[in-house]
């Protein structure tokens, strides 16, 4: 491991282009082979699901916890079964649903729906959609539907 006192994340990220250049002539491997992270021999952030258990009895499966945010994979082990999925595009909205029986609420996900079908528990419940009415939001739905 190459010890860079002072070198932080933002600094990598503003140079990923001169830096994976750098990378790949004293690899003697082409730029365009792999990307940056993998060039480097680093990880990338796992995709994170913001999700909100309106429930009682499903938050104390989870410890009590009403509002998470995990990698996919480890929301996709809880141990809850929902009646009612709530997926919003947006945050706020999310934020402003009300405790619901037998409910969660996924909130801010945009295009990165395709993780949806992960989800074991998600399977069996009744799922919502609450986004824009515009072709970007009529595209997502296509996506959470599929």
């Amino acid at each position: 491991m190459l010890q860079c006192g002072g070198v932080d994340t933002k600094w990598l990220e503003s140079r990923q282009g001169l830096l994976s250049a750098l990378v790949a002539a004293l690899q003697g491997d082409p730029a365009g082979e792999r990307d940056f992270l993998q060039r480097c021999g680093l990880r990338p952030l796992p995709k994170r699901l913001r999700l909100r258990v309106l429930d009682a009895t499903l938050r104390a499966a989870v410890g009590g916890v009403g509002d998470l945010c995990a990698p996919y994979a480890d929301i996709a082990t809880l141990n809850i079964q929902p009646t009612h999925v709530f997926i919003v595009k947006n945050l706020q909205p999310g934020l402003a649903f009300d405790d619901l029986a037998g409910a969660v609420v996924l909130m801010a996900q945009g295009y990165a729906l395709d993780v949806l079908g992960e989800l074991a528990w998600l399977q069996q419940a009744q799922c919502f959609y609450w986004g824009d009415i515009d072709t970007h939001g009529f595209a997502m739905l296509h996506r959470a539907r599929t």
